[in-house]
């Protein structure tokens, strides 16, 4: 809500930052933050005072909370006013008053925050600025981000700083890690009152398969007639009081949590006991949650215990069941979604499925279970969306408002980093020590990509009824510079040409788009997926290798195209910013890394038709492409071209 407005002017002379309020409220980091940024863009320092304002104060930045708690903004929202010369940044609490002095620096200060690592004054402004008042608040109750495979504690960090600077409120995390890196983190959510949300795929942590499966195999899940560590089973009433003892112990020792998301275990095996089998997973799942709630409230604390429904390894039952009953706020994340397709216009019978799974569990929340909807999505999942990551600008910010309509209030992505799939690949599939540095592999392209997904992610979450070609001229321009239109040409048709190869995630599950070279393999008699094994031409799926490289071409040509274009506009200057550079650059490794995959998906289908020599070719020229690119999948084949019998 905008309303009048009035001159301010930014004074070094008589100019101030002044905390208003008692000792106890700490308001200095969003001070030291207004200093700091109002020194950046306008080139003169801010004294930071502390104290109650005086009728004489004049030319001051004013931080406070606010004396009366106003509807007009909620818990997240904040007010800027003008009053008698000075300027009023309010809010129901510290988090918002940060929220309100970014605001401040965006509208005043030409502040954007990109990535972070980037931070760019996006459009100057005058010392003397036009103030309106406006009061503020979020669209979304809870804006999140939850963190995977992170490896250290500095990238978490930035992560916290840029999530405060762009809305975001819960940061969630593994509990593993929460564990040995809280020291660093700890005090940098706690200056911005970021929420914390531990948990995830975590029940291991409580009930180590490794500790207590052979002592008490009884209380793990009975799967295809025996015992197997994949899931708890439920209804062994010793097993699970002794879990959720471990689980309440924990919480004692951790104050600052606000959200506990125990998510069941990666994976569809749950157990097939006669006293689980009498009703649907899902509902053993929330029955033990709420214990587990209802055991943590009686230990007298309050930590705001979410479920689940998530269809692990393509179980459409652990996604599509409810509870009759419940009383638990609910998460639903759809895995392997077309993210050609937002998720209220599907063209798909998947995604039209995870549509009205989404609508359903909205109804269900507001109807019947009387507690909040929460999505859990996967824009800046690195994993799923391979080194060929599309930009999303598009599909993100109308999934928002369609999610919105479906009565979602909370929303959380997943960012899985390009360090983890690094991790994944080299460790888990190719058993490399971890020693090895492979960590320069093919492209990082969370810079020119990820973080533009995240960027719209969260700023719709603030504000829904953000025009989506608007917030993208916003993003190019701040980003790109003089080359904003190109920056936003690229993007879209990276979008439009990438977006498709998502739908590969769940029609050759497990195996993505760019695994030309491994598949998985499953332990006989209970299609339990145990790792992954090479390619070979006696086992695989001639239709697979065919239809990567007619699309992997046809792309190419595609983009081929729009970059050949680019170039004649002039837009290939050395007077580029940083994060056009990184575009740039990625855009022709996404050509290069897609010849490769056609040369050598081609060659597959070559060597499934018995044509060595052929293959031999293609797979040479793929090489040269994967050595200049430093591709995975050198180090996949490179070892077939010396040994023609391999093949």
């Amino acid at each position: 809500m905008i309303g009048n407005g009035c001159w301010f002017e930014f004074d070094e002379v008589r100019g101030k930052i002044i905390i208003d309020g008692p000792m106890t409220t700490d308001l200095s980091f969003a001070a030291e933050e207004m200093q700091k940024y109002v020194r950046r863009a306008h080139g003169m320092f801010l004294p930071i005072q502390r104290g109650v304002l005086s009728e004489s104060t004049q030319n001051a930045i004013v931080v406070r909370i606010m004396a009366e708690r106003l509807a007009t903004v909620e818990e997240d929202g904040f007010a800027i006013t003008y009053r008698n010369g000075n300027v009023f940044i309010e809010g129901n609490g510290i988090r918002s008053v940060l929220y309100g002095t970014y605001r401040f620096l965006e509208l005043y200060a030409g502040m954007r925050w990109l990535t972070p690592d980037h931070e760019v004054i996006y459009e100057p402004t005058d010392r003397k600025v036009w103030i309106e008042e406006r009061h503020d608040r979020p669209d979304f109750r809870r804006r999140g981000i939850i963190l995977e495979g992170v490896q250290s504690a500095s990238y978490a960090i930035g992560v916290i700083d840029w999530m405060s600077k762009n809305g975001c409120d819960l940061l969630m995390m593994t509990i593993e890690f929460w564990d040995e890196h809280q020291a660093a983190l700890r005090p940098e959510m706690q200056a911005r009152q970021l929420r914390l949300g531990l948990g995830g795929h975590s029940l291991d942590r409580f009930l180590s398969p490794g500790d207590y499966f052979e002592v008490h195999p009884e209380w793990f899940a009975w799967y295809e007639g025996g015992r197997v560590a994949a899931q708890p089973c439920f209804s062994n009433q010793e097993g699970i009081a002794f879990l959720i003892g471990r689980i309440v112990d924990y919480c004692r020792q951790e104050p600052d949590m606000d959200t506990l998301s125990l998510f069941p275990n990666d994976n569809k095996y749950f157990c097939q006991c006669p006293s689980c089998s009498t009703q649907s997973f899902v509902s053993n799942y929330t029955t033990f949650l709420e214990t587990v709630r209802d055991q943590l409230e009686a230990d007298g604390q309050s930590v705001r215990i979410q479920m689940l429904a998530y269809n692990a390894q393509i179980e459409w039952t652990m996604l599509e069941s409810m509870p009759e009953a419940a009383s638990l706020d609910v998460m639903v994340a759809c895995w392997g979604r077309d993210y050609r397709q937002t998720i209220g216009s599907p063209a798909g019978d998947r995604d039209e499925r995870f549509r009205r799974i989404v609508a359903d569990w909205g109804q269900a929340c507001s109807q019947r279970y009387h507690s909040s909807l929460s999505v859990y999505e996967y824009y800046a999942d690195y994993w799923m969306m391979t080194s060929l990551f599309p930009p999303l600008a598009r599909t993100i910010c109308k999934d928002i408002e369609e999610y919105r309509s479906m009565g979602v209030q909370e929303m959380i992505c997943l960012l899985l980093p390009y360090e983890k799939s690094v991790r994944i690949m080299q460790e888990e599939i190719m058993g490399l020590p971890r020693e090895n540095n492979l960590a320069d592999r093919e492209f990082n392209s969370e810079t020119p990509v990820m973080w533009l997904n995240l960027y719209m992610f969260a700023r719709k979450l603030w504000n829904s009824s953000l025009d989506e070609a608007g917030l993208i001229d916003e993003y190019c321009r701040a980003a790109f510079g003089q080359h904003g239109d190109t920056g936003k040409t690229l993007l879209y048709a990276l979008e439009q040409q990438l977006a498709q190869l998502t739908v590969y995630n769940t029609r050759w599950f497990k195996l993505r788009y760019t695994d030309v070279w491994i598949r998985d393999h499953r332990s006989k008699g209970k299609a339990v997926v145990t790792g992954v094994s090479p390619w070979a031409k006696e086992e695989d799926e001639p239709e697979i290798p065919a239809e990567r490289s007619e699309v992997s071409r046809r792309i190419v040509e595609e983009l081929e195209d729009v970059w050949h274009k680019a170039a004649h506009q002039g837009a290939h200057s050395d007077e580029s910013t940083l994060l056009y550079q990184a575009l740039t650059q990625y855009f022709r490794y996404v050509i290069q890394k897609l010849r490769s995959i056609d040369k050598q998906s081609s060659a597959q289908s070559k060597l499934i038709r018995q044509e060595t020599e052929e293959a031999m070719s293609d797979l040479t020229e793929a090489l040269q492409i994967e050595t200049e690119i430093r591709g995975w999948d050198a180090l996949h084949f490179a070892h077939r071209l010396r040994d023609p019998n391999v093949l």
